[in-house]
């Protein structure tokens, strides 16, 4: 996903500003710095812990920095930044329009974007099972608001949103890939451990964790292989141009 951001952008000149929208550890920004060494990166995050990993990753880059901040409010000057980039937070669950603001305040006149968003549920196969093995086994209300992410894709709210605030060139594609797992244990681990399920995992009574497995298995089989692996499409949808 990361590479595929990255060939969707332009040449960058040396001491472009770069910035990494919900950068997490440090991606698709740090692959931008493969291809564009020279460039100012700038990464920003609502999680402290999973910074301190990105900054372990940037360690001994003089041009990158990352900051703990909301995508809200950003400390970057009007007009500053020569291209933003995005793997999966950006235009995703927060106030959409305010986001989208501050992203169309600091970029330049012709500063180049390209993210990727959320497409259609169906198309994300791990999570896609993952709701609907627990639908009518665990309290809705426990359940990540994927379903909302879902009616932003089918209405194409992404690419609306950033078309009102008056991009000039807006490409998209669907970006399909998949990722192996050794095993249906590590499916079932990312189910159940730390992470967006768990408060609707950690309710559940013994005898419906036992089905939720069962109709976990069931609708990951077609993606297993004879020895005992898997093979996981996921899909994204890849937004670039210019603003």
């Amino acid at each position: 996903m990361a590479r595929a951001i990255v060939n969707r952008l332009p040449e960058l000149a040396p001491r472009s500003r770069l910035i990494d929208l919900a950068c997490g550890p440090g991606e698709p920004g740090l692959s931008v710095l493969e291809r564009h060494p020279d460039v100012e990166l700038r990464g920003v995050d609502a999680s402290q812990d999973i910074l301190a990993h990105a900054r372990t990753r940037a360690s001994g880059r003089a041009n990158v920095r990352f900051a703990h901040t909301d995508m809200k409010k950003l400390d970057v000057p009007s007009g500053s930044v020569d291209a933003v980039v995005s793997r999966f937070g950006f235009l995703a669950l927060e106030d959409v329009a305010r986001i989208t603001a501050e992203f169309s305040r600091i970029a330049r006149p012709g500063c180049a974007f390209s993210i990727s968003v959320w497409d259609r549920l169906e198309l994300n196969t791990v999570a896609y099972a993952s709701m609907e093995s627990l639908r009518g086994l665990a309290d809705e209300a426990l359940l990540p608001p994927l379903d909302e992410l879902d009616a932003r894709a089918a209405g194409a709210l992404p690419e609306h949103t950033l078309a009102e605030i008056g991009v000039t060139e807006l490409h998209t594609e669907l970006f399909s890939w998949s990722t192996p797992a050794n095993g249906f244990d590590l499916l079932w681990s990312m189910l159940t451990g730390p992470g967006i399920w768990h408060p609707a995992v950690s309710t559940l009574a013994a005898d419906a964790v036992t089905e939720l497995r069962r109709c976990y298995a069931a609708r990951l089989e077609d993606y297993a292989a004879p020895n005992g692996t898997y093979m996981i499409p996921s899909t994204r949808r890849l937004l670039w141009g210019h603003i």
